[in-house]
């Protein structure tokens, strides 16, 4: 029996026994009338009470027995009324009856809770499947999943289309239709359920029925289990939580009574996250207490995950025209690529989206006798298209039609994402849920990038000089190289195979050479490494910092004798690290605030100044100056009106950049200004953060531009700011590279001045007066036995970013096919 309708039950015994003593009044008031109407109420009540009883708990059970008897008490009341009757003992032979029916109830009577799983799109159902397992073999609960219909969103987010997937559900789950069930009259004690948005979607909108909004007045327990698994984040990285606090702050997570999440760090983000937003919201009572959110917020994991784990290839159920495409000639099996397509990627990149899928399948075209391609979009990628991007919608129609009508590859349109990810062998597409799905199978995994060039190129943001080669870590693939500047050749030296836990580029960017070694410092690695010269040998040493995947550790690195002092950009502390022992000596490292948030604040981004023991950076985010003494940990601040990303020294002088670059501060040696530069080139436009970089290059400093639309150099003599006579190129805000510098380093060598473009890794060649301007690409000398050292090394997983030299050809050839 259900929970309230015995709780319904109980009180109206508690009626009854009010009935009884006024009955007992009217007895003895010899009221013949008003204690017939009681009476015949009372008989009522009961036959109610034993209907209500045996349609739950059928004919025969014990308590509708005991009501029998007690109607059987109140007619020979009713019988003995004429006569000079007691009031009193009428009254106890009703309670007499009426305790034994209520405590039959109470104990024979069982509890059964009522419990709705509510389901829009059937792919996102994996979301409450294992929860919905679990709660159906409950003896003690009835279980109901409601499928549930959805709109397409028009344009100016007016219902359109309208859906049903009822019918796509696994076969063994019993989907009821929404019409069937009336959550008003059933008040089922438990919901379940995985769209958040209400109201707030601009693709797709449930029923407005099913909002949460609307779910929350019809049961006692909401609970809100999220249809996608975020990448794992630690609760103070505030930097990356900025990316995924949106998912926190939304109507069905504000509704529900729980929240189900992947995990106990995950947990933390949601209460830290929804305490913010509640307060800025204005929200009362226990939305603002944080003992009540520890316990709405629960970290127990995601039932997507459960579900991959669970299943095993063996008990897929694979289509026909699948197996086609996976068997070879001979009857084995074809290597199996997961290429997944999202919404995400398609709103940033548009058109390049569109055509980066074309080469794509080009690509597993070419390779179709040995690789199968399950290319699954997201089930609402068409619905977005039509809603935010139709422009494009008739390109994607055409590829996707010329894809399946080759049926060289699969289309998987299905409901079933768990399906492609078991059945496949490797992940590659775009970033998205999916990818933290995967993570768990422990397979390969690459993401797209629509801006990868498809072939090696040496990006860099730092070199070393040895012997006239020109040793640095290409910041696409994470290889150290060295290049001959005389031809441009590039020698393969060694992949930093244990370079980060959490993404392979960018994990090391800056170098410094000692002795017969080569110290890499960590960006987004958490690792410093160590190349042997003599060796050919990386060796990673523990740094103390956690796996993170905004980065930017460290901006480069200044010696005292055999102490490497890492100078911090997201992170509070210098780290002093022994080029002999290669340890890190905690005693010399340089806390630079006591702020217990470490990676919050951000420092040097810029140039950085050495003089004697003492390093000068800017503080990006703290709008200071910091001159730090490396042996007797000495802070200098100097304070500014204006956050500053870097700064460039002499004998004499220090020249500041403040971010946005609509000015230079040159300094005197005490830190008091002497002059601010504003005498800029005709048509400059600086943009909110102009500069990438400021490199001292002898007798000036060129300005890398970031979002400033020049290439500019400063006179330190002068003051006189020169544009370079080269194309910047248009600022793309969807290319990677574009975001962060339009030239990665520039270079002093001989008689040349060289800029190294961050996106294609070509070399801008000046002679000393920045005349007769010459294009060079370098060339890479690569062949397979670099290739097979990558891959050699088991990764449990391949979290790329499909980059220059481990492109989408070479993924397949050495990480799925190996």
């Amino acid at each position: 029996m259900r929970k309230f309708i015995k709780n319904d039950i109980l009180e109206s015994f508690q009626t009854m026994y009010e009935a009884h003593d006024e009955l007992k009044n009217f007895i003895e008031k010899k009221d013949f009338g008003r204690m017939k109407i009681i009476l015949e109420d009372l008989q009522n009540a009961a036959v109610q009470i034993g209907t209500a009883i045996e349609k739950s708990e059928g004919e025969g059970f014990v308590s509708v027995k005991h009501l029998e008897e007690y109607c059987e008490a109140v007619y020979e009341v009713s019988q003995g009324a004429g006569d000079d009757s007691n009031g009193n003992k009428a009254r106890k032979v009703l309670n007499k009856k009426l305790i034994r029916a209520e405590n039959s109830v109470k104990n024979d009577v069982r509890v059964k809770t009522e419990v709705v799983f509510i389901s829009y799109k059937a792919s996102m159902w994996d979301s409450l499947e294992s929860v919905w397992r679990s709660v159906s073999i409950d003896p003690d609960c009835d279980v109901y999943v409601i499928a549930v219909p959805y709109y397409d969103l028009n344009p100016d987010r007016s219902f359109g289309q309208l859906h049903y997937e009822g019918d796509e559900y696994p076969d063994d789950v019993p989907v009821m239709h929404y019409e069937a069930y009336d959550l008003a009259v059933r008040k089922p004690d438990v919901i379940y359920f995985h769209n958040p948005y209400d109201d707030w979607n601009l693709v797709t909108s449930v029923h407005p029925a099913f909002y949460s909004v609307n779910l929350k007045k019809y049961t006692e327990m909401l609970i809100y289990i999220p249809y996608f698994v975020l990448d794992e984040i630690e609760p103070d990285n505030q930097a990356e939580i900025e990316k995924i606090k949106h998912y926190i702050w939304l109507p069905g997570v504000i509704n529900a009574d729980k929240v189900i999440v992947q995990s106990e760090a995950m947990k933390q983000i949601y209460v830290n996250e929804y305490l913010k937003a509640a307060r800025a919201n204005g929200l009362t009572g226990n939305h603002l207490d944080r003992n009540y959110l520890e316990r709405k917020f629960l970290g127990l994991g995601s039932p997507k995950i459960d579900k991959i784990l669970r299943t095993k290839k063996e008990d897929l159920d694979i289509p026909e025209e699948w197996l086609k495409v996976i068997r070879k000639p001979n009857g084995s099996r074809k290597k199996i690529v997961f290429y997944n397509t999202g919404i995400s990627a398609l709103l940033n990149c548009n058109e390049k989206w569109i055509e980066k899928i074309a080469d794509v399948l080009k690509i597993f075209r070419e390779n179709k006798d040995e690789v199968a391609l399950l290319w699954r979009p997201h089930p609402l990628i068409e619905n977005a298209m039509k809603s935010m991007r139709p422009e494009i919608l008739q390109r994607y129609t055409q590829i996707k039609n010329q894809y399946i009508s080759e049926g060289w590859g699969i289309h998987d349109d299905t409901a079933d994402v768990g399906r492609a990810v078991i059945l496949s062998d490797a992940y590659y597409g775009d970033g998205s849920s999916v990818v933290q799905l995967y993570r768990h199978t422990g397979k390969p995994i690459m993401t797209q990038n629509v801006d990868a060039a498809g072939k090696p190129n040496a990006v860099m943001f730092d070199a070393v000089f040895i012997d006239d080669e020109y040793w640095f870590v290409s910041v696409k693939d994470n290889i150290l190289y060295k290049m001959d500047l005389s031809t441009y050749k590039v020698q393969y030296i060694h992949w930093l195979s244990h370079s980060s836990e959490t993404d392979l580029r960018l994990a090391y960017t800056k170098l410094f050479h000692y002795k017969n070694k080569i110290i890499l410092i960590p960006c987004l690695s958490k690792y410093i490494a160590v190349y042997d010269m003599r060796v050919n040998k990386v060796k990673h040493v523990e740094s103390g910092l956690p796996a993170r995947r905004d980065g930017d550790y460290f901006n480069g690195g200044v010696a005292l004798g055999e102490i490497l002092f890492l100078i911090p950009c997201r992170y509070n502390r210098i780290v002093a690290f022994n080029m002999e022992t290669e340890k890190v000596e905690e005693n010399k490292c340089i806390e630079l605030s006591t702020d217990e948030r470490k990676y919050e604040a951000t420092f040097s981004v810029g140039g950085v100044v050495q003089e004697d023991e003492n390093v000068i950076f800017t503080g990006f985010s703290t709008n200071k100056i910091y001159k730090v003494n490396l042996v007797t940990k000495e802070i200098a601040l100097s304070n500014y009106d204006y956050s500053l990303s870097g700064i460039v020294g002499t004998k004499e002088h220090y020249w500041a950049f403040p971010t946005k670059g609509n000015q230079i501060i040159k300094l005197d040696k005490k830190g008091q200004v002497e002059r601010i530069i504003k005498e800029f080139p005709q048509n400059y436009v600086c943009g909110e953060w102009s500069f990438h970089y400021q490199q001292d290059m002898g007798d000036e400093i060129v300005l890398l531009p970031r979002l400033a639309n020049k290439l500019l150099c400063i006179d330190k003599l002068t003051d006189e700011i020169h544009e370079i006579d080269i194309d910047v190129g248009n600022y793309d805000k969807e290319n990677y590279w574009d975001k962060y510098s339009r030239f990665a380093v520039s270079v002093n060598w001989k008689e040349k001045r060289m800029f190294v473009e961050a996106k294609t890794g070509i070399w801008n060649v000046f002679n000393e007066t920045y005349e007769s301007l010459e294009k060079i690409e370098p060339k890479l000398e690569i062949n397979e036995k670099n290739f097979e050292e990558i891959y050699r090394c088991k990764f449990p997983f391949f979290y790329e970013t499909e980059g220059a030299f481990i492109n989408l050809n070479n993924y397949i050839k050495y990480a799925v096919m190996d």
